[in-house]
């Protein structure tokens, strides 16, 4: 007999904390009906300068789908309950207290056979970040993947300085809190860094096969280059030599948002590491093409959770 999964409605399911934090990605939720589990999902967040933690606890998930943030890495460590899936390419097993899994950019984690009960604490690392921190540390051309082998006999520093942070959450922001949680924030950059192997750049990287993957990436790449200046749909159809209808449809399928939507969220990210080096935010808006206003303001602290001009007082203490 094959078990019929429900899809969950995510609206009512999904607390408002890991909404904010699963921006910019997709997620399916899917419940087995002959479990006697009443479905429910619990979260705490915390959102630093360099470094976001998760900790999500489920009852009655059977399995889920997900689509990593195409800007962020994530790494994951089992806290409770058990299950088994796949994170990209690569197998893994949920075990309290281990490593669980790393998730790149845009790669797709299947969670299957979910204990009815289960927890786990998300760290979550802009890309660009990370680079910049292994350039710090002299490690040249990094190879993200290597983390899967890497972490593994690293979890209790990490996990020790997750919990603090998430503890941190509770307590009202300010210079404080910031004196706190900037160290931890650095502990653990400086280490998944040092823990980042390297490629060999002789050698070719490997590149996407699917076209839709193609279509992205060419965007992608397009923007970067274009970072600062006006850019319509048009421009991005031309450059990528595609359709309106093509481009669009291979953004949702890949990293379920519009070519402008993707824009945007690549210059809040852009934005962000400019005020982080101390430049001005109207010198810093300009440079990313983003226009000074209170409109991108509120979406910059949806997006970050705080103001441009918050940053931008990092970057002076």
């Amino acid at each position: 007999m094959i078990k019929s999964h429900i899809a969950l409605d995510l609206e009512t399911l999904i607390p408002a904390p890991l909404k904010q934090w699963l921006k910019g990605t997709s997620l399916q939720l899917f419940h087995d009906p002959v479990s006697a589990q009443q479905t429910s999902i619990d979260s705490h967040h915390f959102a630093g300068g360099w470094i976001s933690v998760s900790q999500v606890a489920s009852v009655g998930i059977d399995r889920l789908l997900f689509r990593c943030h195409p800007n962020q890495l994530c790494l994951v460590f089992a806290e409770h309950g058990q299950c088994r899936g796949q994170a990209g390419t690569r197998i893994f097993r949920f075990l309290p207290q281990r490593f669980a899994f790393l998730l790149l950019p845009s790669e797709v984690l299947q969670v299957l056979k979910v204990a009815p009960r289960s927890s786990a604490l998300i760290l979550q690392i802009d890309v660009d970040i990370l680079r910049h921190e292994c350039e710090l540390h002299h490690i040249d051309h990094p190879d993200f993947s290597t983390l899967h082998e890497s972490v593994p006999g690293h979890e209790p520093l990490l996990i020790a300085c997750a919990r603090q942070l998430l503890e941190l959450s509770k307590t009202q922001e300010g210079p404080g809190r910031e004196r706190i949680s900037q160290p931890l924030e650095c502990s653990i950059l400086s280490l998944v860094a040092n823990l980042v192997g390297t490629r060999d750049p002789s050698l070719p990287q490997s590149k996407p096969t699917h076209p839709q993957d193609v279509h992205v990436q060419n965007a992608m790449a397009f923007f970067e280059k274009n970072i600062s200046a006006a850019i319509t749909l048009t421009d991005i159809c031309q450059a990528c030599n595609i359709s309106a209808r093509t481009l669009q449809s291979a953004f949702q399928s890949v990293v379920n948002l519009s070519p402008v939507q993707a824009l945007h969220e690549m210059r809040l990210t852009r934005l962000r590491q400019s005020l982080l080096k101390g430049i001005d935010v109207s010198t810093a808006c300009q440079q990313v093409g983003l226009p000074f206003s209170g409109r991108i303001a509120a979406s910059y602290r949806s997006r970050f959770g705080e103001l441009p001009s918050q940053t931008r007082l990092k970057a002076s203490h």
